[in-house]
């Protein structure tokens, strides 16, 4: 299943480079939830701290469920998180596949983002 980056309608950024900035700006202020170690979730989380230069605190949590609940309420601010539970009411910024997900043509596909 595609995993996307997902981030809460009240995070001040709009956009993925947006969010970048403002990592860069303030390294360690953000917190990036995830599903557990190990998942793809989380090693989509790893390899965005990388490709985009970014110092953010991963959460892992025990699941999707778990995770999604916490960005739906606002306890986390973004969070990566598969595509069908993550279709809700969150703004979506990034897909990790290599090509855009026929589910929600919004989410750029990880290649085609603005990682820098």
């Amino acid at each position: 299943m595609p995993v996307a980056l997902l981030a809460h309608p009240s995070f001040p950024a709009k956009s993925i480079a947006e969010f970048i900035a403002m990592a860069k700006k303030d390294p360690g202020k953000f917190n990036l939830g995830t599903s557990a170690i190990g998942t793809g979730g989380y090693m989509c989380a790893e390899l965005f701290k990388s490709e985009a230069g970014v110092d953010v605190a991963i959460i892992p949590y025990k699941g999707t469920a778990p995770v999604m609940n916490d960005l739906l309420g606002g306890h986390v601010p973004i969070a990566f998180g598969v595509l069908p539970p993550a279709l809700g009411n969150h703004r979506g910024w990034q897909s990790c596949a290599p090509s855009r997900s026929p589910a929600r043509s919004v989410f750029a596909a990880a290649r085609r983002a603005d990682l820098r």
